[in-house]
This record gives C-alpha cells, structure tokens and sequence, in this order.
C-alpha cells in the first residue's frame, strides 16, 4: 500500500511519533536520510503521485527515532542509519571523518605543510607536559614514568600521527620503552643484538603509522570504495559481536555484565573512532591482521577451558568477599574495653 508524505506524518502521529514537519521530511529526504518517493499516477487522472511503499516504513521510523535520539544531529543520524545497513550517500560519511581529521591535524600542524615544520608544532603541543612536573595528583604516576620519558612517548606518538614519512626508528623506540635515561646512558654502546631485538617493535609501529597517520586517514576516506566502506562497517560490528559475547561470557562465569544502553553507546560513539582505522588497514593491505585477531579473540571467548578458569577465579573471588565481609562484620561486634 503507497503513502503520500502527508499519510506518512499522519502514521508517524498515531503511533506516538510528533513533532515533525512536512518541510522537515522533504529536507530530510533531499538530503538522503529518508527513501526517495516513487511516481505514480493518480486514480482517475494524470497527475503524478509521488509516495513511499509500504518497505520504507521501517527506514522512516528508524530515521525518526534516531533524529529524536540524537537531537537533529545530521553526522550522527548518517552513521546510526549505515550502521543499520540502510543506504547513506558516502559523501555524508566523508564529510563527518573527514571533519574530525581535518580539526586534529590543524591542532597538531596549525597549518604547516613542511615536515620540519610539523615537527616543530608537535614539540610546542608537548611544552605543556613539563608544566605537570609539579602536580602533586602526578607523584605516584612519576614513580612509573619520567616526565621526559612522557615527553619523549608523546611527540613520537604525536609526530607519527602528522607526518606520515616520520618513520620510528629502533632508537626512538627503545628510548620510549625503556626509557630517556636508560637509553641515553646505553646510546653509546649498545650491542647489535639490541637493535635486532627492537626490529619487530619498530616494525609495528611502522605498520600502525602507516594506518592511522591523520594524511592516510584522510586519504582513505576520500577515495575508499562503497565496498571498501561495507568492509568496514562489517568489520566494526564483528568488533561489536565479539563485546556482546564478552558480556555474555562475563554473565555465564557470574560477573556482572554490560547494560542494554552501554552497547547502543558503544555502538555509535566507538564508530567514530574506529570505523576509519578499519577502512585504512583495510585499504592499505593489512586485513589480514584484523581477521587474525577477531579469530584469536572468538577462540578465547569459546574455549571451555578458558572458560572454567575464570568461572573458578570469579568463585575465589566471591568466597574471599564474603570472608572478608564476615570479618568485617566480626569486628565490628566485638566489645569495647575501657
């Protein structure tokens, strides 16, 4: 059965659904949220009918409750309806990530091009740390960590994300992991065979650059294919199944699990920033490491061994609780002595 638009707001209505335009739904679906009506002619006459078919209400209602959800933003409506599996027009996709990536590389390169001068910026960004030597909420985390080692960490982080040639070296590497002072101590002399342990951490770390530099980002987002894109969002929500399993493993083993609304969160809020880096490792030949995790991780999640080991250490847990509560509750009845 075909609906007029004006039928549409009328079904919306009756079923608690108001606040809604007529204007509303035309800008809406002009700009690709809704279906695109189909002509047809009126009984009786030749004047064209424009409608929806009776497929297109479940797409309506969701672009409905998802408008009301994220109050009109159009970026989120976009990425909760492709989420969903309905047709988004692609340039909607680019221009929310392309946005966002755009904003962090002109806070870490204020609009230099010149990889020296990238550089440069990403050092001033890492000036503010050393302001932080002096905060006391930062002792116990300085034990662990020197403020150097923290600038040092920070700026490679920082400098790989902006140029994507910066290619860490083993020497960067190692003063990162092992820290500053050790490293500066060792620069000297250290063995060979240092440099060689370190080829595997240096060779990840160019393999993540190569994904997740802001230029590359921005690169893939621009020319990724629809397919590439379904790629994506497929990989993001097998990301989303393997936490739904998480919760279900951690309720099996007595462990509380996740609330409803922290998957519809998750599920929205973690496709901002992971839905890219899956297209990059994607397009940029790395697949293969994201199918080998999701593989490891289901194997994990399923494996009856594993699984009594923590129903076991979840029962420790529970019965050294209740010992303790017990003593507590001992404790506080013994008498008083004057």
């Amino acid at each position: 059965m075909p609906f007029t638009q004006k039928e549409m707001l009328t079904l919306l209505k009756e079923s608690g659904r108001e606040g809604w335009t007529l204007r509303q739904m035309i800008a809406l679906r002009e700009e690709g949220f809704l279906p695109p009506l189909r002509r047809q002619t009126q009984q009786g006459t030749n004047k064209p009918l424009y409608v929806w078919d009776e497929k297109d209400i479940d797409q309506i209602v969701e672009v409905y409750d998802w408008w009301s959800y994220c109050d009109g933003d159009r970026a989120t409506l976009a990425l909760a309806l492709w989420l969903q599996g309905y047709e988004v027009r692609l340039d909607l996709l680019r221009r929310l990530y392309i946005r966002a990536i755009e904003a962090y590389l002109q806070q870490l390169t204020h609009g230099k091009t010149d990889p020296d001068d990238i550089l440069d910026e990403v050092s001033k960004i890492v000036v503010w740390i050393r302001k932080l030597k002096y905060n006391p909420k930062l002792a116990a985390q300085r034990k662990k960590t020197s403020v150097e080692q923290m600038e040092l960490m920070i700026e490679t982080i920082l400098g790989a994300l902006a140029v994507p040639d910066q290619e860490p070296t083993a020497e960067t590497l190692r003063s990162s992991l092992l820290g500053v002072g050790e490293s500066l101590h060792a620069s000297t002399d250290y063995e060979e065979e240092d440099e060689e342990s370190f080829a595997t951490p240096q060779r990840v770390a160019a393999i993540l650059q190569d994904i997740l530099t802001l230029p590359n980002l921005r690169e893939v987002v621009k020319t990724a294919t629809p397919e590439q894109w379904k790629q994506a969002r497929e990989d993001y929500l097998s990301l989303c199944q393997l936490f739904s399993e998480l919760g279900e493993f951690m309720a099996s083993i007595g462990l509380p699990s996740f609330p409803e609304w922290f998957f519809t969160n998750w599920t929205l809020k973690g496709a901002y920033w992971l839905i890219v880096p899956f297209l990059s490792a994607r397009c940029r030949g790395y697949g293969q490491w994201i199918d080998m995790a999701f593989e490891k991780i289901h194997e994990v999640l399923t494996n009856p061994s594993i699984r009594a080991q923590m129903l076991n250490l979840n029962k420790e847990r529970v019965r050294r609780t209740i010992e303790a509560d017990v003593d507590d509750i001992e404790k506080s009845e013994l008498p008083i002595l004057e």
